[in-house]
Parts: C-alpha cells; sequence; structure tokens
C-alpha cells in the first residue's frame, strides 16, 4: 500500500513537472513577421518593440495586444529606450533617430550627424542619452535628443551595445573583441583588453549590476556562443560556462544572482548564480531571439525573427536539464522523497567548500547552505508544499536533483 502510494505521489510529480516545462512562456500575436529587434517597457503595461521596415509596436496592457505604430521611415529600427512612459527614442540604419514625446502617436527624426548605422541606444536621465553603431560610432546628447555630439571612441570597430551604470561609468562593446570604458560620462574612452584570442570575439550585448561587476554576450566569430563576465570594472573578462552552439543576442540580470541570455535558435539561458552556471530554458520557438527585458523579478519579454514576441509570468520558468535529471551524471541523492521534514542530500564530489541552495519552480533561491561534508540534512518543513530544485556548486563542478515537498 505504502509503494502504490509513493508510486502515485512520484507519478503526480513527474506530470507536474512536465505540464510546467511547456507552460513557462507565452507566444504573443505581434501582428507581424518583421524582424523585431528591441523591447523596452518604460512601466509594467505599457512597451515598445521596434524592428524591421520601420516597425514599431506598442501594447498598453502588458502584451496582451500590440498596435502598429506609424513611424515614418522603412529603415531598419534596431534599438528602442524610453526616458518614461510617453518620451522615448528609437535609433537605427543609416543614422536613423526618431523621437516621440505623446507615447507613439508620432515620432520626430532628429539630426544624428551621422550615416552609420546606430544599433544601440540609452539615457542617463531624461536629457542625457548615448548611442553606438558602425565603425565605431558614439554620438551623445545633453538636450534630450535636439543636438547630438560625435565622441571619439579610440576605435574603428562596429560597436553594437552600450550601457551606464550611473551619470559617468559607461561601457559599450562590438565585434573583435572590442570593450571601451568611460568614467566621465564620454569625455574619454578608454579601450579596454578583452583576452588573448580578443580578434575573434563578437560582442553582441552588455549589461552591468553595478560599476564594477558586468556581463557581455556573444560568440566566437564563426564558432559557438559565449558569455563573459568581468567583477572589477572591465580590467579582467573571464569566459562564463555558458556553453551553446548558437549566438547570445541580448543579456540581462534580474537581481545579483538571477541572468538570462537569449540569442539565436530560440536559446534562451538562465543563471540562479549570478553567472557562474547556466542552465537551458524550454520557450516553444526555434526562431532568433534578438532582445530580453523584464518589468519586475518575473515577467519578462523577448521579441525577435519573424515577429515572435513571448512572454514569461513566472521567471522563465525552471531549465531543461533539471526537468531531466535521470539522463545526468551530476545528480544529487536526496531522500526521502517526497517529504514533509527533513531530507537528506548526498553528494558524489569531494566537497571544500560547496554551496548548496533550494529553488522554487520561478528560479528563485528559498534556502541556501554552505556545506563541507557529503551528506547533509535539511529541515523543509517551513516551505509551502510543492516541486523545488536542490543545487550544489562546488569549485565550478555542479550536481542537482528534485524535492516534492508534501
Amino acid at each position: 500500500m505504502i509503494n502504490v502510494m509513493r508510486k502515485t505521489i512520484l507519478l503526480i510529480f513527474t506530470l507536474l513537472v512536465s505540464t510546467l516545462t511547456y507552460s513557462q512562456w507565452t507566444t504573443l500575436s505581434s501582428g507581424t513577421t518583421n524582424f523585431l529587434s528591441s523591447v523596452y517597457f518604460p512601466n509594467a503595461n505599457t512597451g515598445y518593440v521596434s524592428g524591421d521596415s520601420g516597425t514599431i509596436l506598442k501594447t498598453s496592457n502588458a502584451g496582451t495586444k500590440w498596435t502598429a505604430l506609424v513611424s515614418g521611415t522603412s529603415n531598419y529600427l534596431a534599438s528602442v529606450y524610453f526616458t518614461s512612459v510617453d518620451t522615448g527614442y528609437i535609433v537605427g540604419a543609416g543614422g536613423i533617430i526618431l523621437k516621440t514625446s505623446n507615447g507613439g502617436a508620432s515620432w520626430t527624426k532628429l539630426p544624428s550627424g551621422t550615416d552609420n548605422n546606430l544599433v544601440s541606444v540609452c539615457f542617463t536621465d531624461k536629457q542625457t542619452g548615448y548611442a553606438v553603431g558602425d565603425s565605431g560610432t558614439i554620438i551623445k546628447t545633453i538636450n534630450g535628443g535636439t543636438l547630438w555630439t560625435t565622441l571619439s571612441s579610440g576605435t574603428t570597430n562596429d560597436l553594437t551595445s552600450i550601457y551606464f551604470t550611473g551619470a559617468d561609468i559607461g561601457y559599450t562593446v562590438g565585434f573583435y573583441g572590442t570593450i571601451i570604458k568611460t568614467a566621465n560620462a564620454g569625455k574619454d574612452w578608454t579601450v579596454l583588453s578583452s583576452g588573448t584570442f580578443a580578434s575573434t570575439y563578437a560582442f553582441l550585448s552588455d549589461y552591468f549590476k553595478n560599476a564594477d561587476t558586468g556581463y557581455i554576450a556573444g560568440g566566437i566569430i564563426h564558432g559557438d556562443g559565449a558569455i563573459w563576465m568581468t567583477v572589477d570594472g572591465g580590467a579582467t573578462w573571464t569566459a562564463e560556462s555558458a556553453a551553446s552552439d548558437y549566438y547570445f543576442y541580448s543579456i540581462f540580470f534580474t537581481n545579483a544572482d538571477t541572468g538570462f541570455a537569449i540569442g539565436e535558435a530560440g536559446t534562451v539561458m538562465k543563471s540562479y548564480d549570478g553567472g557562474t552556471v547556466w542552465d537551458t530554458l524550454s520557450n516553444g520557438t526555434v526562431n532568433d531571439l534578438h532582445s530580453i527585458f523584464f518589468t519586475d523579478q518575473n515577467t519578462a519579454y523577448l521579441v525577435g525573427a519573424l515577429g515572435t514576441i513571448l512572454k514569461t509570468s513566472n521567471g522563465g520558468g525552471y531549465s531543461l536539464g533539471l526537468n531531466d535529471l535521470s539522463t545526468k551524471s551530476n545528480t544529487l541523492i536526496i531522500y526521502p522523497n517526497p517529504s514533509s521534514t527533513i531530507v537528506t542530500i548526498e553528494s558524489t564530489l569531494k566537497l571544500d567548500q560547496g554551496q548548496l541552495s533550494i529553488l522554487d519552480l520561478t528560479g528563485q533561491v528559498v534556502m541556501t547552505k554552505q556545506v563541507t561534508q557529503p551528506r547533509t540534512k535539511l529541515d523543509i518543513s517551513d516551505l509551502p508544499n510543492g516541486v523545488y530544485f536542490v543545487r550544489l556548486i562546488n569549485n565550478g563542478n555542479v550536481e542537482e536533483g528534485k524535492i516534492l515537498k508534501q
């Protein structure tokens, strides 16, 4: 009788996990098959998307409905950024810059001073903004876009992404391992070293949690996708364990620990530990994904090829690896499982100083403990009933498992 009951519980557990695997991302109707390049939400309900052939889309109800706006151009529109719910900027091919002050009802073309393609735009306040693009182009405005000034970048390589951590410190990245940094609001730019094989790197997106800790997503030219990390303000960079056959086009962190990287062929990867380990998420598309934006810890939007817009309301769900632990050699031994109180977790690793974490289905850490022994007991009686993941990281090695709390 006990065995039958246990088998029944485990069957329910398996069905629950399998069902959740395919319900983490919802495909939204964009109304277009044009390539979508960038997404930005100035608040939880209002969002804008830019793309090919002058495409601009807007939602006022958190993605339920998207409306095509009149851009007045057929240029490729690469990047969108809003300083308020009504005021926003879009940059694109041929040096085009568009501005709206009425929530996208109309767009004004601003003089950029360049014919080079612009591919990324950001603002540090309502008046001060930057855009970067081909041939090392960096331009700046201090009056809300009325006038743009060309800055000396120190490179002729194409630049792909710009990110400021505050009013003064900013980073921009590009092809052939290009990383440049300013510490004085763009007055001066310093070319940083990205490593021995820099000339083989295609840097496509950067994101910084603070002035010192940041990430670059992209790949090896004619090779695989890759993610790099710095913890010393760009002085040194290390490649992270985000192995992928496909380029990453965009990277975004929702807090100090949780990050996402997206790219070719529907690739979505998530880190729960500040970028040390990256897992693949299921999302239901094989279309290239080009831009990601979170409006809160759990709600995100992805846009990409063929008019693709995806939304998650639970932080993207959990990884494919955690969904199929039976095929992994690094599976933790957990018993009793299911459990309502105490569980024993056994590792096959030789531990020095391991980090043991319990995560819920959204990937949020609900318990954590430093461990030095291969066998650990945890009291999970205070956790709500449900499915939880267990992860042990020790010297770069990872073991995983899952628990059903009942």
